[in-house]
């Protein structure tokens, strides 16, 4: 069986908010999800405002995660803190950034600083201790200026991440390299900040290739080593180069979205994506592909809506799949969106696709120029 193409949704189960075990009101935006090969699923989020158990707001932090808590409740998730001096949260504090800031990047009266992790994380293969996992995860430095409301892009960031389960309480940490910040300059394509997948040894990091436009380039990287500029190659269309001047779109018109590994949307493709598009219309876009590097076949799904009142001219984004939640085979899927503003949250929904026994016929390339995709020129 296999999900019918087009996609059909034949059933949307509203999930409700992802929200925190302990009970309190978190507003907050991205909400994507990593599972790792140990079976543990951490949820990274944007920026969150921090409520104590009276419902007061403490505070506003830039990026934050969770691990999951239970697979029968995939909303559910739980704040782990960075302290090892600390145990848990006690549900009064702020919650403390996971990608920290150094001093010179603290916020001020006027300027905020913020390092929004869009991609996920990557984990690195290897056999790492019991209850440990290593991994990347990218970010979008910006710099804010809440006096004259404007925001710099600054660079896109890259920092070691160490996950340790071995203990009762869980520890996730982001280790930033103080001598180089900046993986990707700030005229430079945002390889990471839209989409981060694995492959084998590969590392294949998605974003948009200048700041002025929608268009989603892609770089890879052995997953060891993708700290390394100089391992890095780049998708020219027909063949990867190392020069990025030479990138190309694979997507175009996406603001954010996520791929993963799939055969059930047929025609051949083992990848699939979703995401939203960049023109502000609240709708869900789907996608497939034989090959990370695309071309990928993608349309719209459906529209969504918030469950709070949100502002006048509000719109839905960062639309993400969560394919652990639910089983695929079945053609459920679990998508998630963010309202936006200070009260806004993450809606959950269970998303239930038609099944076929057909095959589409269609190779999921839509206009595949037929390169592998092994060349690459020096």
């Amino acid at each position: 069986m296999e999900i019918e193409w087009p996609p059909q949704v034949t059933l949307v189960t509203p999930l409700g908010y992802l929200h925190d075990n302990n009970g309190n009101s978190y507003p907050r935006d991205i909400g994507r999800s990593t599972q790792l090969a140990n079976g543990t699923v951490i949820i990274q989020f944007g920026d969150t405002f921090s409520h104590n158990r009276a419902g007061q707001c403490v505070g506003l932090t830039s990026n934050t995660i969770a691990v999951g808590v239970h697979r029968l409740c995939p909303t559910l998730s739980c704040y782990v803190p960075q302290d090892p001096t600390i145990t848990s949260y006690t549900g009064e504090e702020k919650i403390t950034p996971f990608i920290k800031p150094y001093d010179d990047e603290e916020d001020m009266a006027a300027i905020r600083h913020t390092m929004w992790p869009f991609g996920g994380i990557i984990e690195r293969p290897g056999s790492p201790p019991a209850g440990l996992s290593y991994g990347w995860v990218f970010f979008e430095k910006s710099r804010h200026d809440l006096i004259l409301r404007q925001s710099v892009y600054e660079y896109t960031g890259l920092a070691q991440v160490v996950v340790d389960i071995s203990g009762r309480h869980p520890r996730i940490n982001a280790y930033r390299n103080p001598q180089a910040r900046a993986l990707f300059d700030r005229d430079e394509p945002k390889l990471g900040t839209f989409a981060a997948v694995a492959d084998n040894i590969y590392l294949y990091a998605y974003g948009h290739i200048d700041p002025h436009h929608r268009d989603v380039g892609v770089g890879r990287v052995p997953i060891i080593s993708a700290h390394r500029r100089s391992d890095w190659s780049y998708w020219g269309g027909n063949q990867w180069t190392r020069d990025i001047k030479n990138i190309q779109p694979v997507i175009r018109n996406m603001k954010h979205g996520q791929i993963w590994k799939t055969k059930m949307f047929g025609g051949g493709s083992e990848w699939a994506f979703i995401g939203n598009n960049s023109f502000s219309d609240s709708k869900v876009m789907i996608g497939r592909s034989k090959k990370l590097e695309g071309p990928f076949q993608i349309q719209e799904l459906m529209q969504v809506k918030p469950l709070c009142e949100t502002p006048s001219g509000s719109f839905a984004y960062c639309m993400y799949p969560h394919p652990w939640a639910f089983n695929i085979e079945h053609g459920d899927l679990m998508i998630t969106w963010s309202e936006g503003s200070m009260y806004g949250n993450i809606v959950a929904a269970k998303v239930r696709f038609a099944l076929t026994t057909k095959d589409d016929g269609n190779d999921g390339n839509d206009g595949n120029d037929g390169n592998d995709g092994n060349d690459e020129d020096a």
